[in-house]
This record gives C-alpha cells, structure tokens and sequence, in this order.
C-alpha cells in the first residue's frame, strides 16, 4: 500500500572528471565581473558597492579557474586514448588554460590595488581632520581648555562643520573667548 522512495546521488566521479563540471563556474563568474566594474566607474563614488562586488567576482572566479587547471590537468594526465591530432590540441588548451590562469591572478591583482587606492587617499587625510576635530571639540585638545580655532576642517574653510561623535550631531562654533 504504501511506497518507500529513496533518494540516492549519483557517484561522484574521480578528480579527473570533475573538469567538465568546475570549468563553468570561473567562466561565469569572470564573464561577469565587467558589468560591475562598468557600473561601479559609470557610478563614480555611488558605485563603490559594485567595485568591491567586482573584486570579490574576481578572487572567487580566479580561485575557482585555479581549480579547473588544476581537474584539467588531472583530466590530461588521465587521458589514454586519443584520435590522431587530439593530442595537440589537449596541449594547446592545457597551455592556453595556464595562460589565462596567471593572467586572471594579475588582472585581480591590479584591481585590488586600483580598488585600495581611495582607501590609502582617505587615511593621507586623517591627520587634518583629527588636527581639527581636536580644535572643536572641547576637551581634546589644550589640557580640556575651551576650543580657540574654527571648527571647519583646514583643508575646506568654508565647507561643512566637523561633527563630533560624542555631541550627536551638534554643530562646532566657534569659540568666543577670542
């Protein structure tokens, strides 16, 4: 009256096989990773998100085609028959495949630098901004004395008011004992 299924997964096939099912994932992510780093350069400052996504696509389709070299190599080693010519052209992929791996570690080296660059720019910067967060907030600077320079940043006179962490939003002013 009542049936048992049982569900069973297919062997898995030694690491040779494997090539044919791994080389399609780098391929994806690689092809990809062009859309992201076309929007994130279209999108400037907006489109910081799609440049780390960009980046991210690129270390896991670089590590994922480290693996399909490495099953495709296992999948040559493996090979014992082969039609007149097929050897030749295993050789050629297997060294096209070589190619393109040490390519793809470049290419991700390259835009992890170019990726990093505005984050090394921001830290130059830091000095600046701490010279004056300490000349508006009252006790960094001066043994906790009241603040006696202007709370804009040195480096934007006229822009916007540094706002400090610890006074929630309140505006800088400047300081009237001078």
């Amino acid at each position: 009256m009542f049936t048992t299924f049982t569900f069973e997964l297919p062997p898995q096939p030694p690491w040779e096989g494997l090539h044919p099912l791994v080389i399609h994932f780098p391929i994806a992510l690689l092809f990809i990773t062009p859309v992201f780093v076309l929007l994130a350069a279209f999108l400037g400052k907006h489109g910081r998100w799609f440049g780390l996504t960009a980046l991210m696509l690129l270390v896991m389709g670089t590590v994922s085609g480290a693996v399909a070299v490495s099953s495709g190599n296992a999948a040559f080693d493996a090979m014992e028959s082969v039609e007149a010519g097929g050897w030749e052209v295993a050789e050629e992929h297997q060294q096209a495949a070589q190619e393109v791996q040490i390519m793809f570690i470049g290419l991700t080296l390259l835009y992890a630098v170019l990726f990093a660059i505005p984050f090394g720019h921001l830290k130059m910067e830091r000095p600046e901004v701490l010279a004056a967060y300490e000349s508006c907030v009252p006790g960094t600077s001066d043994g906790g004395q009241p603040p006696t320079g202007s709370c804009r940043s040195p480096r934007w006179p006229t822009g916007p008011s540094i706002r400090s962490p610890g006074h929630l939003g309140k505006r800088c002013r400047r300081s009237r004992d001078t």
